[in-house]
């Protein structure tokens, strides 16, 4: 006995895929998605706790006088995962106080032509990379876009260097 299908319910079968299709999609997106909302709903960045420095070289100084490690965020004003982490990670006040106690925190814009040599350095080829670096610039964790649990696990030693 065979069963043949309708046209009615193969279009219907399409449609489920074409849905979870979507909701697949949505799910890899989420961080570009709400960041969009959050442009376009004007919302502003919540304050900044973290005293980032700009500069690697000082951050090499300050880092042989204190000896603290180096945290470096690679990203861009454009970049989604970046305005996220911006906007979830780093403002929360576990991970500000994990960052101000136990490291000398380094931003670098990817767009700033000043900070080329670093990005290349480092071999920078996607954004946001987060690098924790010893006093002399070498790398001992690197990772990408982290939720607030794993950032701080990164920060302690707990998350598995990429």
């Amino acid at each position: 006995m065979t069963t043949t299908v309708s046209k009615p319910q193969q279009r219907h079968n399409g449609t489920w895929i074409w849905l979870l299709l979507v909701a697949f999609v949505a799910y890899i997106q989420w961080p570009a998605l709400k960041e969009l909302y959050h442009q376009v709903a004007g919302t502003e960045f919540p304050k900044q706790t973290i005293q980032w420095q700009h500069e690697l070289a000082n951050a090499l100084q300050l880092a042989n006088q204190s000896e603290k490690p180096i945290l470096v965020v690679f990203g861009a004003s454009w970049c989604p995962p970046c305005r996220s982490m911006k906007r979830e990670v780093w403002p929360n006040p576990q991970v500000s106080a994990a960052v101000s106690a136990a490291c000398i925190p380094v931003y670098v814009d990817v767009d700033d032509r000043t900070q080329a040599e670093i990005v290349s350095q480092y071999q920078v080829s996607s954004i946001p990379t987060v690098l924790l670096l010893d006093a002399n610039g070498v790398i001992l964790r690197r990772e990408s876009t982290m939720s607030v649990a794993e950032t701080l696990g990164f920060l302690t030693g707990g998350a598995k260097a990429s």
